[in-house]
């Protein structure tokens, strides 16, 4: 999470292995942003190779969740979103 952060926070990803298991909470009024380290491979709303995803939408932070875990293949980080609510999730690519 990023309790306790005065700015924007990004997490990088390390590279893709078995039984990796990822959760990030938003619990400051700070941008989050959760990005993968090889780029392209990850399985986000609406895209099959998106670089990150990130909370960055103001009054749409805090709550935000987002688990993020490998494919059985080993070949794609699937994001999933569990958040308290509505939270807007932006995907880059």
């Amino acid at each position: 999470d990023n309790i306790g952060a005065t700015a924007a926070v990004t997490f990088t990803l390390p590279a893709l292995a078995n039984g990796y298991f990822f959760g990030f909470r938003v619990q400051a009024d700070q941008n989050v942003t959760v990005a993968s380290n090889e780029g392209d491979n990850m399985i986000a709303f609406n895209d099959a190779s998106a670089d990150s995803v990130a909370f960055s939408t103001a009054g749409q932070l805090m709550g935000g969740v987002v688990w993020v875990y490998t494919n059985p293949a080993l070949t794609k980080w699937i994001v999933e979103n569990h958040s308290a609510g509505t939270n807007v999730i932006t995907v880059a690519t």
